[in-house]
């Protein structure tokens, strides 16, 4: 049964390699559990702030590597993208939301060739 679990998981997980300002960066699409900590960790931002915000969060969640070097502390990487510039921010937010539609539409076809 953890097996199955574990697969599910995983469903319509979209990881790619966005190439941009000379580098490649690799994003992930979050899972629930990274959304709503987004969502926990921005909530005491006023509403506009608040926005950007969560760019920032989702992006640190969601960056997995630059140029092959892998990145998993969250800590860092969060410290990482707030140190960036705010068009490199949302640049690369627009390219994790091509992925977030990606996801969704792989999703989509999933679920309408199983219900062929």
């Amino acid at each position: 049964m953890r097996k199955v679990l574990e697969d599910l998981i995983f469903i319509g997980a979209v990881k790619e390699p966005i190439t941009m300002f000379g580098h490649t960066w690799v994003l992930e699409t979050l899972n629930s559990d990274q959304q709503l900590d987004v969502m926990t960790v921005t909530g005491n931002y006023d509403t506009l702030t608040r926005i950007y915000a969560i760019k920032t969060e989702i992006l640190a969640r969601a960056l997995k590597e630059i140029d092959g070097e892998p990145l998993s502390d969250l800590q860092e990487k969060s410290e990482f993208i707030k140190k960036l510039q705010q068009p490199v921010v949302n640049k690369l937010y627009e390219e994790y939301e091509k992925i977030q539609a990606k996801q969704n539409d792989t999703l989509k076809d999933m679920n309408e060739v199983k219900n062929s």
